[in-house]
């Protein structure tokens, strides 16, 4: 119940798991109390149990529901020692504010993507086109360096110009590829601030995991 709570109050299209280290899960707040949970093993939760830091995943589909996720999760400790993970899942609808019309230049296209350049929020067509990958063009500068401008073509064929940059959270980034006559310096300025924001509620995320893990802990010891 206070994990519903405390994700209520954040808003979005949020859930928490709770996974011991062979990924069975203990809780899980998208589902009805009592409900049979999987066991969900992956490399990601190996690494917070490995490392006791906590990580930010690439896009995968949730167990339950099948729908695009990422997690946020962190270390549960308990005398010391790793004794769960526990994940805040996040939807894409939670980027949605991010890349409305007041965020996101007229017939420009924008995008968040993950450490693996795979998309999971998009202001245009987004059920068509997260889970892809990004184009080409934008995949090959990413790996060159982490932020710039590219000569690209968007995911529906049309040839423009892409202002991308990597956050050093996980490795996801921000895409806006718009056609050269709408490009000026705002359009920079506005690559900065969506930067910014998918860096902001990641770290809205971690917080709330720490709370929600901290009470995890206190109840267990």
């Amino acid at each position: 119940r206070q994990a519903r709570e405390a994700l209520a109050l954040a808003g979005g299209d949020m859930n928490v798991v709770v996974r011991d280290r062979s990924g069975q899960q203990l809780l899980n707040t998208s589902v009805p109390f009592g409900t049979r949970l999987p066991v969900e093993p992956s490399e990601q939760l190996d690494k917070v149990f490995a490392s006791a830091t906590a990580s930010v995943s690439n896009m995968f589909e949730s167990a339950g529901r099948r729908r695009p996720t990422v997690s946020v999760d962190v270390p549960v400790m308990v005398k010391g020692q790793v004794a769960y993970v526990l994940s805040v899942g996040v939807r894409p609808d939670y980027f949605a504010d991010m890349l409305t019309p007041r965020s996101v230049p007229a017939g420009a296209r924008a995008s968040i993507f993950d450490g693996a350049s795979v998309i999971f929020a998009r202001n245009i067509s987004p059920d068509r086109y997260i889970g892809r990958r990004v184009t080409d063009p934008l995949y090959y500068a990413t790996l060159r360096a982490p932020e710039g401008i590219v000569e690209s073509v968007s995911q529906e064929g049309t040839e423009q110009r892409t202002f991308y940059s990597r956050s050093r959270l996980g490795g996801w980034g921000v895409a806006i590829g718009v056609p050269n006559a709408l490009l000026n310096q705002v359009l920079v300025e506005q690559l900065a601030v969506l930067l910014f924001g998918v860096t902001l509620l990641f770290a809205v995320g971690l917080w709330l995991a720490w709370q929600i893990g901290g009470r995890l802990a206190s109840s267990v010891q």
